[in-house]
């Protein structure tokens, strides 16, 4: 190493005279060498045979902190929609009490429950009604406030004027007392669909993501974490030192024994919500059609027909022309003056 060093500075002092093109070709050389034996040298830690370590060497372990840590199979929880659905879903999470317990964290640590909600355009969430601050809503749904919302918001589009996919937004979950369980809903809202023969469509939405989150400590280094990949969901929405501890979502009660093992969990609800009913199908979407035409004329015209009263008033009062209007007092008030 020590002359791999002197040739290093050699190379260095013979770099920085251009008038020698010789010289720098060879500086160029000595200056790949050395870095590929340095690259060889970190690589063959490991290894007692390497040709820069000593014969009393032991293995050296790298270790990064992670962002992203599961818990014990026991932290688990379920999502569903009690029926009846109808135009005002409700989502219900429910945790048991075994998830409810802080993760294993370091002890300067502020941790707290989230959960993050992917909706299709079909449904949505109404956000000032989250965003309140009112403390009987927010306690009667397990909640304490609204982190974020993203996505297509508007609270009166029918679905097939959506253009965005959907929206997302993340919530934080208040945490119970130790030993009791934790049902938390979230109020949705159904958007206007196409109607259908039979009155009713299903439509699909991903179960939400539960998990910690965790103040991280300020000498982790997490920033040079090579293996770490920030910013590609929600995780964007944390601070930068900031852990993540994830529950597992069970689709099934716990302690079902007629579940087949091999059937590929799916953490999708399909719920049925009521459309407009049209039971003869084409036919009927033809006639409602001509409904809509046959109002949008009736109220135009019946506009244009104000319109044109207003104008006979204006121009018999004289205002359009900024005359006096003409009436029988002031006809005889003439007279008198004559």
């Amino acid at each position: 190493m020590r002359k791999a060093h002197i040739k290093l500075r050699w190379a260095y002092w013979h770099w920085k005279d251009p008038r020698n093109p010789k010289s720098c070709l060879l500086a160029v050389f000595w200056l790949l060498l050395v870095r590929i034996r340095s690259y060889v040298c970190v690589v063959s830690l490991r290894s007692t045979k390497s040709p820069c370590s000593r014969s009393d060497s032991e293995p050296t372990l790298f270790s990064f902190p992670s962002r992203h840590h599961p818990l014990p199979d026991s932290s688990i929880y379920t999502a569903t929609f009690p029926p009846p659905t109808g135009l005002h879903p409700t989502l219900k999470l429910t945790i048991p009490y075994l998830a409810l317990v802080s993760p294993p964290a370091p002890p300067e640590s502020t941790c707290a429950l989230h959960t993050f909600l992917t909706l299709p355009s079909s449904i949505f969430a109404d956000k000032y009604q989250l965003s309140t601050t009112d403390p009987l809503f927010l306690k009667s749904n397990n909640l304490v406030s609204l982190r974020s919302i993203a996505g297509e918001t508007d609270l009166e589009a029918p679905d097939w004027v959506v253009r965005c996919w959907g929206s997302n937004l993340l919530l934080e979950i208040a945490t119970p007392a130790p030993g009791s369980k934790r049902e938390v809903t979230v109020p949705l809202h159904l958007r206007y669909l196409h109607p259908s023969a039979s009155g009713y469509r299903t439509i699909s939405v991903p179960w939400p993501i539960v998990f910690w989150a965790c103040t991280a400590e300020e000498g982790t280094k997490m920033s040079i974490n090579p293996f770490d990949r920030v910013n590609l969901g929600w995780e964007g929405l944390f601070g930068p030192r900031t852990m993540f501890y994830h529950l597992h979502p069970s689709p099934l009660p716990t302690g079902n024994e007629n579940v087949n093992a091999s059937i590929p969990l799916r953490l999708v609800d399909e719920i049925q919500v009521p459309v407009l009913h049209l039971p003869r199908g084409e036919a009927e979407a033809a006639h409602a059609r001509r409904i809509e035409i046959s109002t949008v004329v009736v109220i135009v015209a019946g506009f244009i027909w104000m319109l044109w009263k207003l104008g006979l008033v204006v121009s018999a009062s004289g205002i359009w022309l900024n005359k006096p209007p003409h009436t029988e007092a002031t006809q005889q008030v003439k007279k008198k003056k004559l």
